[in-house]
């Protein structure tokens, strides 16, 4: 699992399993924000299954799906709605692909 620190309080990952949210909530994670849509390549876990283990754990949990770098007005707000009921350290996972790296997006 690679997490990626933007500020203090929020940081990135690509990609993370359920057997993975105990290590999360060891980080200070308190709220993940899921941004991946169900049904990715090579991503094994629904968001019906993370949002199950981060809950077991006392994680908030928001499932914000986004394809590529499309934000529609409605997933800002709701991204701004679940940083702002958040307290505590956010993780946010996200994925680019490999092309975007390539050109320095990420």
């Amino acid at each position: 699992m690679d997490i990626t620190k933007v500020t203090a309080t929020f940081a990135v990952a690509p990609q993370v399993l359920e057997t993975d949210m105990p290590v999360i909530k060891a980080q200070g994670i308190t709220t993940i924000i899921n941004n991946r849509p169900d049904g990715e390549d090579g991503h094994p876990s629904s968001h019906a299954q993370l949002q199950s283990a981060a809950e077991a754990l006392g994680l908030k949990y928001y499932f914000i799906p986004f394809v590529g770098m499309n934000f529609p007005p409605q997933t800002v707000a709701q991204m701004a709605a679940a940083l702002e009921h958040s307290s505590g350290k956010v993780l946010s996972l996200i994925h680019i692909s490999e092309p975007t790296r390539r050109r320095g997006i990420s």
